[in-house]
């Protein structure tokens, strides 16, 4: 991970000029996302936040251009960043818990976002290259609910 001083120094140097964003993960995001902006200007032309999406509505208040989560519920995602850029902050809001509450399963890491994957019909199998704790029955029936109360906002496979 790069310092802020760093990041000063690759945004303003004229060799650079391809790189024009960063994807913050220097938790937390919401203080980063600020220290980048102030310390780059206009030199840079947006920070990215991350984490699922867990801090989008406050990184989005801080002037973060928008978030890289991961990606079982990323039509959410998407609706939650549009209801904030046009303003609509309660439904934003209300719908980031809705998000959060989904992502309580994330504990188990990539394998848990690649299950819910592999249930929505996106991927064949949840196998992860880095082993991962494995779910029991009771992760199990979390994912199935989960994916029951999501289901008014995603899209079919």
């Amino acid at each position: 991970m790069l310092g802020i001083y760093s990041l000063y120094k690759i945004f303003n140097c004229p060799h650079c000029g391809l790189v024009q964003y960063v994807k913050e993960e220097v938790v937390p995001t919401t203080h980063s996302i600020t220290a980048d902006l102030e310390a780059c200007g206009t030199a840079i032309h947006g920070v990215f936040g991350g984490f699922g999406g867990r801090y989008l509505l406050e990184e989005l208040t801080r002037g973060a251009v928008g978030n890289m989560p991961t990606c079982e519920y990323t039509e959410i995602v998407v609706n939650v960043y549009r209801h904030f850029i046009r303003g609509e902050l309660e439904p934003a809001r209300e719908l980031h818990k809705e998000l959060m509450a989904l992502q309580s399963i994330n504990r188990f890491g990539l394998h848990a976002v690649k299950e819910v994957l592999r249930r929505r019909g996106i991927i064949q199998t949840n196998y992860t290259r880095i082993p991962s704790k494995s779910l029991d029955q009771f992760d199990s029936q979390e994912i199935e609910q989960n994916l029951q109360r999501a289901q008014k906002y995603l899209l079919p496979p």
